[in-house]
Parts: C-alpha cells; sequence; structure tokens
C-alpha cells in the first residue's frame, strides 16, 4: 500500500510541476517578454538618437535630376528610423490591453482588470498613447531627413521641427534629456 501512495504523490507532484512550468511560461510571455523587448527597443532608440543627431539637425537635399543621394548618412538613418518606427509599433501591439467584456461580464469581481494596466504598474511602462506617439513621431522624423533641392530657406525650420520631434520621442519614451 506504502507504494500506491508514493506512485500516486509522485505523479501529482509531477503533474503540479508541469502545471507550474505552464503557467509560468505563459504569465512570463503574457507580462515580461513585451516589458522587455520594449526596454531593448527604447535602448536602440535611443542609440540612433544620439548616433544621428547631425542628421535631424542639418537635413539633406534630395536631387532634382533624379541622380542618387549622396548623402549615405543621412539615408541610413531615414532607414533605421522607419526600421525603429515600424518596430515600436509591432512592440506596442504585442502588449497586452484590456480585453473587450460583455455586459454581463461587468459583474465579475475581476472584470475592470487589465494585462496591461498590471504590466504598466509593476513596470513603468509608458503609456500606450506616449508610445504612440513616439511612434508616429519616429516615423515623421524617418520621411523628413531630405529636402528638396533648392529649398534653403526652408532647412533651419526644418531642423528646429526635427529637433522638436527627437524632444518628443524621447519624452513619450521616457528617455532622459540627451543635450
Amino acid at each position: 500500500m506504502e507504494w500506491i501512495s508514493l506512485i500516486v504523490g509522485f505523479g501529482l507532484g509531477l503533474i503540479a510541476s508541469i502545471w507550474t512550468s505552464i503557467v509560468w511560461e505563459r504569465l512570463d510571455r503574457i507580462y515580461n517578454k513585451p516589458v522587455r523587448n520594449f526596454v531593448d527597443i527604447r535602448n536602440r532608440i535611443t542609440s540612433a538618437l544620439v548616433m544621428y543627431a547631425r542628421c535631424h539637425a542639418a537635413p539633406g537635399f534630395v536631387p532634382t535630376d533624379g541622380s542618387p543621394i549622396l548623402d549615405q548618412e543621412h539615408l541610413q538613418a531615414a532607414q533605421q528610423y522607419r526600421a525603429l518606427s515600424s518596430e515600436l509599433f509591432a512592440i506596442i501591439h504585442a502588449i497586452p490591453q484590456k480585453p473587450k467584456l460583455n455586459w454581463w461580464s461587468r459583474f465579475s469581481p475581476a472584470w475592470h482588470w487589465s494585462h496591461y494596466k498590471v504590466t504598466q504598474t509593476n513596470r513603468d511602462l509608458p503609456d500606450r498613447t506616449r508610445l504612440l506617439e513616439a511612434q508616429r513621431s519616429l516615423m515623421g522624423l524617418s520621411n523628413s531627413m531630405f529636402l528638396p533641392a533648392g529649398v534653403k530657406d526652408d532647412k533651419r525650420e526644418q531642423a528646429e521641427r526635427n529637433l522638436e520631434s527627437a524632444k518628443s520621442i524621447t519624452n513619450a519614451l521616457g528617455i532622459e534629456d540627451m543635450n
């Protein structure tokens, strides 16, 4: 009889450990992985903003005769900002949101809990609207690396707009001021 209780105890322990492992992996995928991805993309955005600061402070010119763009640094900066913007957009949508509930679900004691709010509270993630603002500003910065050739008067205004976009990105992502 002891061996039966030993086998049952071993089986229950094995089932409990498998169940705990599955639940832990699920919670890690829901709560921790998006946060790790966000921290990684924020670090890469910070690095790109510092590396290409000269490019958005002095936009390049696009040749009007159809010849290729000679300023490869501005072109590379525009491509890097666009890639980071699309990665940030994907990460924003990977962060769990509050599920849409039916009217009868509101009587449940936990109907108001949101995965995103729990994640945001525990890990100090910026608000979703601020993340989307940073994504749009990053895409706008990517689109404003060049001016049409011959438009020298707008270069200073474009540089100021680019610097303002960079500042809004750092504010929205919670990056400390980079002077």
